[in-house]
């Protein structure tokens, strides 16, 4: 029961962290595209939403949505115009596929 609550204690400060580490967003900049994702559209007639999230530091967060059922398709961050960060895929097949940007080559 301890290393139970431990855990979830631990997960919790890690992702309050997270989220300190970015601070209060800059801009945030929403577009919409149809299903093929090459053109983009009214919210009315979209399949999925990209959303851009600027920080300071020229950090910018990048997440794509599913408007159908609100999944969360990936989520990507860019330091300078360049990945950083853990990116995260979400697929039906593989589920949770993470590229850690983070790691030397």
């Amino acid at each position: 029961m301890k290393i139970i609550l431990i855990s979830l204690l631990l997960s919790i400060s890690l992702f309050s962290f997270a989220q300190d580490q970015l601070g209060e967003p800059i801009n945030k900049e929403v577009e919409y595209y149809k299903k093929n994702m090459y053109k983009k559209t009214r919210p009315s007639k979209a399949a999925f939403k990209i959303i851009r999230t600027d920080y300071e530091n020229n950090v910018r967060q990048e997440e794509k949505v599913r408007l159908e059922d609100n999944q969360k398709i990936y989520s990507r961050f860019y330091t300078n115009n360049k990945p950083t960060g853990v990116w995260q895929e979400f697929t039906e097949r593989d589920g949770v596929i993470k590229v850690d940007f983070n790691q030397p080559i």
